[in-house]
């Protein structure tokens, strides 16, 4: 069952065939614009499995409308409209955090982690003596955040330096609250 979210997307690959009149191109114009105000509206809350589900029925809606080989260019620009939610939808479900890995950012041992690296670069060894921790328990940290695509590691010379990647930042910003460096306000 497709949520109610994604229903107009399934009626109008269900109606490609009658895309032919203006009167249901200006019918499909109009649902593609209540779908695209949707997509906005929830954009920034929604979970990677809603924006999969409307990837993956945009992306049937569109194959449909191809389908169709009409000769018309308005279901053309359907179809270039539909193009537009499959590339947003698509962005969206790959850069949102799915929730495992808002519950693996939301246990105390990364927090502190996420925190400190919202504010600045920092290497292993700098971490741990921010956190008074010792560096294996950092350094396992920071391996699973990276594995869930929450830290990145980059090299300056020598020295191993790690940053949150964008979904990171968004997750420490949105999810866990804006956090400040322990100690300051």
């Amino acid at each position: 069952m497709v949520l109610a979210y994604w229903t107009v997307l399934v009626d109008l690959a269900a109606e490609a065939d009658a895309l032919s009149s203006e009167k249901e191109i200006d019918h499909a114009n109009a649902s593609l614009a209540a779908v695209a105000e949707t997509i906005s509206d929830i954009l920034p809350t929604a979970n990677v499995g809603v924006l999969r589900e409307g990837l993956s029925v945009a992306t049937a809606a569109l194959s449909r409308v191809k389908a169709m080989g009409a000769n018309d260019q308005s279901p053309d620009f359907i179809a270039g409209r539909l193009s537009a939610i499959v590339d947003i939808l698509g962005y969206a479900a790959a850069a949102t955090a799915d929730d495992v890995v808002v519950e693996t950012a939301k246990q105390e041992k990364h927090k502190a982690v996420l925190r400190l690296l919202a504010s600045a670069s920092f290497r292993d060894v700098d971490l741990a003596e921010k956190l008074g921790e010792d560096i294996e328990a950092v350094s396992a940290s920071l391996n699973e955040l990276h594995s869930i695509g929450l830290v990145t590691t980059h090299r300056h010379g020598t020295e191993r330096y790690h940053n949150l990647t964008p979904v990171g930042k968004i997750l420490s910003d949105d999810v866990i609250g804006r956090m400040e460096p322990e100690g300051r306000e």
